[in-house]
């Protein structure tokens, strides 16, 4: 049987290793866990007591779940999640506004300055991004590490004044990448995938702490190798790719999640790499944004996750890549 690539990733391997993923994340800063980023952004919104909530038009349905009962605002992306500072025109002082690392890849310098506004709280989600090229700019920095490492759960505030979790959190949310790290190969992907679902669909933005299984494995792995392999294979996608990428960086300068393509039909694109044992991610196939926000909406039909985690090689990326051209030849 053929061996399948993506989905659920596997737990690392334990043992402490220097510098970890952990003191990546928080650079020695003050931090907070949480089970997930919606229970994290929604503790601190509550604790800063904000009162509007500026989001991108192009975010996951499950982010706004951490907005609770606060007024949010949309602010455009564009079709190629490039952000222009103007789109942010309208944030005012008192006001929170979220900037996403899309696919690990930092804002623009001029997105980036407009930190020096302190009059707003500036919210850096870096829950696609593992080592972004740039430093971190907001004054809180929000990690999801399970969307980029083989654990169960988190949700990291990084920054000051932050909110303590409300209650403890558990261990019990690692079976699905327990059952990935038993069928390597993909060969069974029933038990892992569902098991997977089911934990996601438990989740909600309860102020929960992290688990300590998640804690203690971020603290023990060392990203620098996990990190290359990602790079590589992106430069490999980039360079057979580059009629669909949505963005045209060959030699990525940070560590990316996925490697993004724009299609004609997502939905379609993905049940065929499926149909092959690859499985690829829709970041986002819905978005919770008003449907005024037409290029968003359009690219979320149209955006497709290439999975080049280090699992795989560039023969895996290679046999990616043939099985796109089945059905977008160059």
């Amino acid at each position: 049987m053929t061996k399948g690539i993506g989905s659920v990733l596997p737990p690392p391997a334990p043992g402490v290793r220097v510098p970890s993923l952990f003191s990546e994340m928080t650079a020695g800063r003050n931090w907070r866990g949480f089970r997930t980023a919606r229970g994290a952004l929604k503790a601190l919104l509550r604790h800063r007591g904000i009162k509007r909530l500026w989001l991108p038009a192009y975010v996951c349905t499950t982010l706004v779940e951490g907005a609770g009962d606060y007024e949010v605002r949309w602010y455009a992306t564009g079709d190629r999640l490039e952000i222009s500072p103007e789109a942010l025109d309208g944030v005012a002082a008192g006001d929170a506004a979220v900037i996403i690392d899309y696919f690990g890849r930092s804002p623009s310098d001029a997105v980036r300055r407009l930190a020096h506004n302190t009059e707003v709280l500036w919210i850096e989600d870096r829950a696609q991004a593992m080592a972004p090229d740039a430093a971190p700019f907001g004054e809180v920095i929000l990690h999801s590490p399970r969307k980029v490492w083989g654990v169960g759960d988190g949700g990291l505030l990084v920054g000051d004044d932050l909110p303590d979790p409300a209650g403890a959190g558990n261990d019990n949310v690692f079976a699905p990448n327990d059952l990935r790290a038993a069928d390597p190969d993909g060969l069974d992907p029933a038990p892992w995938f569902s098991a997977f679902r089911a934990r996601e669909a438990a989740f909600d933005p309860a102020p929960l702490a992290i688990s300590a299984r998640t804690l203690d494995t971020l603290k023990s792995v060392e990203p620098a190798t996990e990190i290359a392999a990602r790079k590589a294979n992106w430069a490999v996608l980039a360079e057979a790719l580059p009629d669909i990428a949505l963005w045209p960086v060959t030699t990525p300068d940070f560590s990316p999640m996925a490697f993004p393509v724009v299609v004609n039909d997502a939905a379609a694109l993905a049940a065929h790499m499926a149909a092959s044992r690859i499985w690829c991610a829709r970041h986002w196939a819905e978005l919770p944004s008003p449907q005024g926000f037409a290029a968003e909406h359009a690219l979320s039909g149209r955006c497709l996750s290439l999975p080049l985690d280090g699992r795989y090689d560039s023969d895996d990326m290679e046999r990616i890549v043939a099985t796109i051209r089945e059905v977008y030849p160059r």
